[in-house]
């Protein structure tokens, strides 16, 4: 009987359950068996497709390097993905991500046609938000063209390393 509860005890340990709680004072010599965290069940790893992220342009570090007010920001620290075509057809918007120290973590994003050879529009620099909280508001488009911003967002944000 005894051989039956250490198994069952045992079971429950590797289960992350416990049958009692041992007061303070006690001490065991049985291992402590801390369950590992189970990642959300919504979120869903972001797969990066091959050539996704683009090598941020000049003019896009530049704007960048202007809008962080630090004339040596590292390219590294920005990602830039094609967003598709914007209420222009010869127009083609990027996802620009930035991820700065100053941010403690979080990585900014904006919605550009910087790098569009034909730019109808004028050159514009939207911002849509944090890999925390993104903010598509500002932004006219709907239906698959949201979509694939939207996607193209989350790309951006997993190639300077982040995941939800």
């Amino acid at each position: 009987m005894r051989k039956l509860a250490t198994i069952v005890t045992l079971v429950f340990m590797l289960a992350g359950c416990t049958i009692f709680s041992p007061s303070p004072s006690s001490t065991s010599t049985t291992p402590q068996v801390t369950p590992t965290p189970t990642p959300s069940s919504t979120a869903t790893p972001i797969v990066i497709p091959a050539g996704a992220c683009l090598q941020p342009s000049d003019a896009a570090i530049e704007w960048v390097r202007t809008y962080v007010n630090n004339p040596s920001f590292p390219a590294n620290s920005i990602s830039v993905v094609e967003a598709g075509e914007g209420n222009f057809a010869s127009e083609t918007w990027d996802i620009v991500a930035i991820k700065s120290a100053q941010t403690g973590g979080t990585i900014e994003s904006f919605l550009t046609n910087v790098n569009s050879a034909d730019q109808p529009s004028g050159v514009q620099w939207i911002d849509i938000g944090t890999s925390v909280n993104s903010s598509w508001g500002s932004v006219s488009w709907t239906g698959t063209r949201l979509t694939n911003g939207q996607q193209a967002q989350k790309i951006a944000f997993a190639c300077l390393g982040w995941q939800p």
